[in-house]
């Protein structure tokens, strides 16, 4: 089979053109908040995050990084999914931190 990578390039017009597009697109985003689904491990560690509607490719290299309290049932640690909404801002901004829940 013949490589066709090379024909699949498009023209620099539509390159531009498809970059202002996906700029529009981010901009629409900034300043949202996008849903984000987290697996919790019984350790308290995020094993994975997503978001349902795929905004946000792949979290979970990112998610690694973040460390629960172990949640429990009946005193044991147990492994969870975490439901919570992350603020989508724009680059070099950071967001207010909030107060931990108690």
């Amino acid at each position: 089979m013949k490589n066709l990578s090379k024909h699949l390039t498009p023209p620099q017009d539509r390159a531009q053109e498809l970059l202002k597009e996906l700029a529009r697109e981010i901009a629409f985003f900034v300043g949202s908040r996008e849903r984000l689904i987290t697996d919790v491990g019984a350790d308290g560690k995020a094993v994975s995050a997503r978001t349902p509607t795929g905004f946000i490719a792949n979290l979970t290299p990112l998610c690694k990084t973040w460390q629960y309290k172990p949640f429990e049932r009946n005193g044991q640690p147990i492994a969870a999914k975490v439901r919570e909404f992350v603020a989508i801002l724009p680059i070099g901004e950071r967001h207010k931190a909030r107060p931990s829940a108690p």
